[in-house]
């Protein structure tokens, strides 16, 4: 009983070290907990995944802040939510500079897409219908749709893509530095496929946030270059 009593003190004063070392944003790998207690093991998979997360959040986060190319941004912040959410291809929208329409700014598609991207509809504001209007215009989080095969007006390219099957829609509404809304993130999946869960569209929105304020900072800097240069 001794024994058995000081090898769990063991393991817990380890986790605990593990608890303290992602405190102090130390993330390098710790030395695997040997136990048989199930619930000790569980705790040790569980902070070896929040270990993970944080690590991978501030590193594409800190790439998103500091890219300069914007084609580059969007290409990497849609990619890096299409992976995380196990979406099967995305659609970045912006607004124009009226705020009247929609624009698609970036779309990703998996290999397994037959059709070559293409210039996408505008959606005008006043279509609150269209599921990526409305997420738009009136969401502040990730909001998941069901899409039927007859699609909303505006994205009957994903039958392009998917063919005329369920699909599962996934929006992130995006806000520059201020707060003010500037786009949409958009993911697409199978509807045959499990939603995206809790912790997924945490992290997407995570990633949504950074984009979208270093976005923001690029509209800006471009616009106070265009004013200087006129």
């Amino acid at each position: 009983t001794w024994w058995m009593a000081r090898l769990v003190s063991a393991n817990l004063n380890a986790l605990t070290e593990q608890a303290a070392a992602i405190r102090r944003f130390n993330f390098a790998k710790p030395s695997p907990i040997s136990t048989r207690i199930i619930e000790i093991e569980e705790l040790g998979e569980a902070m070896a995944r929040m270990r993970s997360t944080i690590r991978e959040f501030m590193d594409i986060t800190t790439a998103l802040s500091v890219e300069r190319s914007h084609e580059m941004l969007l290409r990497r912040l849609l990619t890096e939510a299409q992976s995380t959410a196990g979406s099967d291809g995305g659609v970045i929208y912006l607004f124009d500079k009226d705020r009247r329409v929609l624009k698609d700014a970036d779309q990703h598609w998996n290999r397994s897409a037959e059709t070559e991207a293409v210039n996408l509809p505008r959606l005008s504001v006043q279509e609150v219908d269209n599921p990526v209007v409305h997420a738009a215009l009136t969401t502040t989080k990730p909001d998941v749709y069901p899409l039927a095969p007859e699609r909303p007006a505006g994205l009957e390219y994903l039958d392009g893509h998917f063919g005329r099957i369920p699909l599962i829609l996934l929006t992130v509404p995006l806000f520059d530095r201020s707060g003010d809304p500037i786009g949409v993130l958009c993911l697409f999946q199978q509807g045959s496929a499990l939603p995206p869960s809790p912790e997924q569209l945490a992290l997407v929105q995570a990633f949504a946030s950074a984009g979208a304020v270093a976005i923001g900072s690029q509209r800006l800097l471009s616009s106070q270059k265009a004013l200087i240069n006129s």
